[in-house]
C-alpha cells in the first residue's frame, strides 16, 4: 500500500510503498498500538506512518543510534545487589 505523509521536519511530502493493509491501519487508527497493528513493519516504517519522519531525518535530529557493547545479562542486578535493596525483610521484587 502506498502511504503518503508530509514530514514536520522538512515539510517534504513523500510516498512510500509499505507492506501494510487497510485493516492494519484501521486497527491502529482505532486505538491499537501501531507496533501491534503492524507487527511486520520495522521501526522506521512505523515512524513514517505515524509522523512522516524518515530514517535520515530522525538521525539528523537525534543522531545515529549507538550500539551497546555491554552484554544484556550485565544489566541485571546480582543477587548481592538485590539483597542490598531489601530493607527489614521487605522484598520489592
Amino acid at each position: 500500500m502506498i502511504i503518503t505523509r508530509t514530514s514536520p521536519v522538512s515539510g517534504i511530502e513523500r510516498a512510500l510503498e509499505l507492506p501494510v493493509t487497510q485493516e492494519q491501519l484501521d486497527n491502529w487508527q482505532g486505538g491499537m498500538l501501531i507496533q501491534k497493528a503492524c507487527p511486520n513493519l520495522c521501526s522506521d516504517q512505523l515512524e513514517f506512518i505515524k509522523t512522516g519522519i524518515t530514517h535520515d531525518e530522525w538521525n539528523e535530529i537525534f543522531g545515529e543510534e549507538e550500539e551497546d557493547d555491554e552484554d544484556f545479562e550485565d544489566r541485571y542486578l546480582t543477587d548481592a545487589e538485590v539483597d542490598e535493596l531489601r530493607v527489614d525483610g521487605y522484598n520489592p521484587f
